[in-house]
């Protein structure tokens, strides 16, 4: 048993984060404490947050995309992405109707895909301007969708 410095509970230590430079080899707050102050900090320094991880996934993105790669193959990662998924049928009905006549239709090929309109090599997306018009499309390969979408929020 251990008393937390901060709500001055006495708590088991098992609700205690580990570290192993204390004497008892546990932190001196309690979890709950830990995450308070946590989302205290993080909700209060937003831009640092996001600037750190872009940093991080540009020195370390092979290694994010294999953890992603393998948290998606897990049963909790299916059924994560399933939801999302699932989120975004519901919230977007107009998006996902469009997205899914556009996919049929170069399927069955009534739509020959086009090369990225910037002249980029690679594989080219078709980017709706308007939801309303399914096969009304620019093509743009990934990186160039990607800084229109940057470009245009």
């Amino acid at each position: 048993m251990k008393r937390c410095y901060k709500c001055g509970q006495v708590k088991p230590l098992l609700a205690f984060t580990k570290n192993r430079t204390r004497r008892d080899g546990v932190q001196a707050e309690c979890r709950e404490c830990r995450k308070i102050a946590a989302s205290l900090y993080w909700g209060t320094h937003k831009v640092e947050r996001a600037a750190y991880q872009v940093t991080y996934y540009v020195k370390h993105k092979e290694q994010c995309e294999e953890t992603k790669r393998r948290y998606r193959k897990t049963p909790k990662g299916r059924a994560t992405l399933k939801a999302i998924k699932t989120a975004y049928r519901i919230n977007y009905p107009l998006k996902e109707q469009c997205h899914s006549q556009f996919y049929h239709a170069i399927t069955a090929g009534k739509i020959a895909r086009q090369p990225c309109i910037n002249g980029c090599e690679g594989k080219a997306e078709g980017h709706h301007s308007d939801y309303t018009k399914p096969f009304d499309v620019l093509w743009l390969c990934r990186p160039c969708h990607n800084a229109w979408h940057a470009a245009n929020k």
